[in-house]
């Protein structure tokens, strides 16, 4: 099985390639641009960029946010889209669900939703929704997510652990033929999320 180091550095690869995608001439450049260019990153506010820079995350954690905010997730749809030759469906690898985009890939599958639907009933309060999530990660205002079922641990921190677990099962999934077992990620997130409460406490005595 891949370590995370490996695995990073064959996402990183895939990414590069996408990213020096060289196209036809100056309007289909533009064209692209102006469709990835995510409307949602004008909600995020200065105060919310310097609280999310400020925060202690593992590599994962900041580098998925960053790039679902930006809209650069490697989704199927979005490989498809700039490089057919190469992927030749966007359909959802676990699903097969048609054209996967990055909101699919890490919540609407049916997998992954079943992960949120966990992670909701076990560590955050009852009524919150998949919707509320998103929205609180694509904006990095999370004033409507407060409640946290675990002490210690700030509700944020939860769903920003969640995000990486997930896209670590996915990526297992694609290079390394993984099954994606929503049970096996809670399993993974609950590691987590102790292990960063016993991080915390521990520099709290320091």
């Amino acid at each position: 099985m891949l370590d995370e180091h490996l695995l990073g550095l064959k996402i990183q690869l895939v990414i590069k390639v996408v990213s020096s995608q060289k196209f036809g001439d100056l309007a289909s450049f533009e064209i692209q641009r102006s469709m990835e260019q995510p409307l949602v990153l004008q909600n995020v506010s200065d105060a919310h960029w310097k609280f999310f820079w400020s925060l202690s995350l593992t590599y994962i954690q900041r580098n998925v946010i960053y790039r679902f905010i930006t809209g650069c997730i490697p989704s199927r749809g979005r490989l498809h889209y700039m490089m057919p030759t190469v992927f030749d469906s966007h359909n959802c690898p676990v699903c097969l669900s048609p054209h996967e985009s990055a909101s699919h890939l890490l919540f609407d599958c049916p997998s992954k939703e079943k992960v949120w639907q966990g992670v909701i009933f076990e560590f955050l309060w009852p009524t919150t929704t998949i919707i509320d999530i998103k929205e609180a990660l694509l904006s990095l205002d999370f004033s409507d997510i407060w409640y946290s079922q675990v002490k210690g641990i700030r509700p944020y921190r939860i769903l920003l652990i969640t995000l990486s677990q997930i896209w670590l099962a996915h990526m297992r999934f694609v290079f390394d033929n993984t099954p994606l077992v929503p049970e096996a990620i809670l399993v993974s997130v609950r590691s987590t999320v102790r292990q960063t409460v016993d991080e915390d406490n521990i520099h709290s005595l320091l």
